[in-house]
């Protein structure tokens, strides 16, 4: 395979399928240092298309380790002025946003001093919080796509963090993200179509709750009145559609996040402020989490809970069978992108507007929260799907519906 010849095709499918570039469209691009080549592939393509004004923003987790571990702590919790402003001028105008995962190292987290970065979390989420709200209601359309890096490859494959095992990622990601297709912008929205149909069907169903059955699993997530599935090509308010993961396989609502029972085991690794949790797991009463382990990192999840406490109710519930292509790979990427693609998964915090019918209607929070939606400053996706999961769907009137069985869809 030539791989010039696939990242420019990637680029392309990123700004005309992801967030459907139109003329005069502002854009930011956010990436670590590693994948700068690739940006500037991106960066010239959004111009040849009409972008006004490209802005590239790096992302350096070591920034965050050395303000973790050296920033005196009568400083911590404080951020800067001018983020505000900007972050105005930025929904003002309307910006979309391309995100990449892939880290170059990706166990740089665990240098991270969590203790010392809560307040300054806290004090950034609440800074931040409008552009969220702007995300999650399409007034800004984003995407996120995967690139690989040498150390991200050595970590799902195993072996060297060489450039044969680049290329190896490379090779796995390219039908995943269908770019071996002879048109991939025409098949990712072939497969829109597809999950857009799915979506129709769940929501004909007029479901009450979800019931979740597997290993450690027995999970009740109900829905509110609003609650909206969505999926693969993304409809605004305003008249735009983006596709907001690239891939994505998933179909998702905004659940009620005050009605949540059972308990739940989480079957994929998840990065939780920089860090990994493996072998999570939840216990739900009357919407909240009454308490939660894990195998490795629980102490991640403490802190988790510690910044907005909002984070133990749910704000996203989505549905993923075996069918797709990142759980056929077989492999586990260590990625919230790829993996959240692979299984069924629940979120915790923040839900998701655009999964709320009407939601332009409900114009405070308070009123997204009398409705059933949860508004925390956090959103992180937990997987919970796999071969053994099945789920099944109760209407209003209570008739039960197999939606998921041994891990498959069966609507």
């Amino acid at each position: 395979m030539n791989w010039e010849i696939i990242k420019e095709s990637y680029a392309e499918l990123i700004l005309k399928s992801g967030i459907k570039i139109r003329e005069g469209q502002c854009i930011q691009i956010q990436a670590e240092p590693y994948h700068w080549p690739f940006v500037h592939i991106l960066e010239k393509k959004a111009y040849e298309l009409g972008a006004k004004y490209v802005y590239c923003k790096i992302d350096h987790p070591m920034s965050t380790v050395n303000m973790s571990r050296y920033q005196k702590a009568e400083y911590r919790g404080s951020v800067p002025s001018f983020l505000k402003p900007m972050i105005e001028s930025l929904i003002e105008d309307e910006w979309s946003f391309l995100y990449f995962d892939g880290k170059a190292d990706p166990e740089l987290g665990k240098q991270i001093n969590q203790e010392a970065m809560v307040k300054t979390q806290q004090a950034m989420m609440k800074t931040v919080k409008p552009m969220v709200a702007a995300r999650m209601d399409g007034r800004c359309t984003w995407t996120i796509g995967a690139l690989p890096t040498p150390k991200w490859a050595q970590m799902i494959l195993g072996g060297r963090a060489d450039e044969e095992n680049l290329k190896a990622l490379w090779k796995i990601l390219t039908p995943i993200l269908r770019l071996d297709r002879d048109d991939p912008a025409q098949a990712w929205q072939a497969h829109a179509k597809t999950l857009k149909a799915r979506c129709q069907s769940l929501n004909n169903l007029s479901l009450s709750y979800l019931h979740f059955v597997g290993p450690q699993t027995d999970l009740k997530v109900h829905l509110a009145p609003r609650s909206r599935w969505t999926g693969g090509q993304i409809e605004t308010a305003m008249g735009r559609s983006f596709i907001p993961n690239v891939p994505t396989e998933e179909v998702f609502t905004s659940p009620d996040f005050r009605k949540t029972e059972g308990k739940v085991k989480v079957t994929r690794p998840v990065t939780v402020l920089g860090d990994q949790v493996v072998g999570a797991w939840f216990e739900f009463k009357q919407g909240k989490v009454i308490d939660h382990g894990a195998d490795e990192g629980k102490e991640l999840l403490d802190r988790f809970f510690e910044i907005d406490e909002k984070a133990r109710f749910l704000g996203e519930v989505a549905l993923v069978d075996a069918s797709s292509p990142i759980f056929q790979s077989g492999l586990i990427f260590h990625s919230i992108l790829l993996d959240e693609n692979a299984a069924c998964h629940i979120a915790l915090g923040r839900a998701i507007d655009l999964a709320i019918d009407n939601h332009q209607e409900l114009k405070t929070e308070d009123e997204k929260k009398a409705a059933g939606f949860n508004q925390s400053l956090q959103h992180i996706d937990f997987m919970i799907g796999s071969e053994e999961i099945s789920v099944t769907g109760y209407s209003l009137d209570g008739k039960p519906k197999q939606i998921i069985e041994s891990g498959q869809f069966t609507i």
